[in-house]
């Protein structure tokens, strides 16, 4: 179960069951007002948290949870996509809501493909560093793919050779964007460039303009402002990884040797999860699927039983839990137990 402190009150109410047509139509119906609303509070049906932080965020991911499904395609990164059953105006009230999410609880989406969301908030033709490029396409690829084309680029950094098996390879990989010939470790990045500019600014192009045409013209002086460069910081910032994850847990109140293991058991827990199971974690803690700007708060109880259960208070980033797991086993199954739950999410105040 989450909790959510009971301080501010929300003038929009929304169906958990129905986060992404209730956004649409709150962005289109009151979207002045919304675009003057700093900070932004939301109200879930049913749940009795009042948002102070913690239910704007979970607003935020559970939208875009949503949009990826609906207007969206890829694997590891997302790029807009057009398609038979979207409905083509929604895609620039998307864009709205993704600069207010931004500016109003500082959501950013980063399962979208860096050089795709930049070309949404800033322009559709903005030139983008070949570095940016080449690492999303980088990281857009599958695990195994992904290590073999960092292999490929090292080999290209130090002035090496490509054997005929990382050739072909490469060869399979770049061929389902367009790629016709064999690479070497003379072309790689510029077939690299080729593939990166085709899949995150070509293809989506008509998709990209359509969100950028939502972009709020009150907004405009705050995208221009920020540089390319410091868009892909706060993007890195808030994209998660085990380590970064582990090292914003705060244990200054694991003070005996009870706690000190079950913090260890989270530690470890997050050093094994898979980029989706992280998003999860984060968005159960904070709200947010991904990293906050803080650090999160680990406290500790001694709860027993059936009331034993890692409890997470989205307000204040905290995360507690309890002494009384002796195993690492049973500390992790417990813990994905809840992160599964569909009643975990719901949002009580405590």
């Amino acid at each position: 179960m989450q909790s959510a402190c009971s301080q501010y009150g929300a003038r929009h109410v929304v169906s958990r069951e129905d986060v992404y047509k209730c956004a649409l139509s709150l962005y289109t119906n009151d979207r002045d007002a919304i675009l003057d609303e700093y900070p932004f509070r939301i109200k879930f049906k049913t749940e009795l948290a009042v948002d102070s932080g913690g239910v704007s965020r979970d607003f935020c991911s559970a939208f875009w949870e949503s949009a990826y499904e609906k207007a969206f395609d890829g694997n590891t990164l997302l790029t807009p996509a057009l398609h038979s059953g979207i409905n083509m105006d929604s895609l620039a009230v998307i864009g709205t809501i993704l600069s207010h999410m931004y500016l109003a609880v500082g959501f950013i989406p980063v399962r979208i493909a860096f050089p795709s969301l930049a070309c949404i908030l800033f322009h559709p033709n903005i030139s983008i560093p070949s570095e940016f490029m080449v690492e999303a396409f980088v990281d857009s690829l599958s695990t195994h793919e992904r290590d073999s084309m960092r292999s490929a680029v090292n080999i290209c950094n130090e002035g090496g050779h490509f054997s005929d098996q990382v050739r072909q390879q490469l060869a399979a990989i770049l061929s389902r964007y367009g790629g016709r010939s064999i690479p070497s470790a003379n072309n790689l990045k510029s077939s690299i460039l080729l593939a990166a500019k085709y899949e995150f600014v070509i293809k989506p192009c008509a998709a990209l303009n359509m969100i950028h045409s939502g972009i709020p013209s009150k907004h405009s002086p705050f995208w221009e402002k920020l540089s390319i460069y410091e868009f892909h910081s706060l993007y890195l910032a808030l994209t998660a990884s085990p380590e970064k994850v582990i090292s914003l847990l705060d244990d200054s109140l694991a003070d005996d040797v009870n706690k000190e293991r079950v913090f260890r058991y989270l530690c470890q827990f997050v050093g094994n999860m898979t980029n989706d199971e992280l998003r999860s974690f984060l968005r159960y803690v904070t709200g947010a699927s991904v990293c906050p700007p803080a650090t999160m708060k680990v406290t500790f109880n001694s709860l027993t039983g059936i009331t034993r259960r890692p409890i997470s208070h989205t307000c204040a980033c905290q995360l507690e839990l309890s002494v009384d797991y002796s195993t690492y086993l049973e500390f992790v199954v417990e813990f994905r137990t809840v992160l599964h739950t569909s009643e975990s999410w719901f949002m009580d105040a405590m």
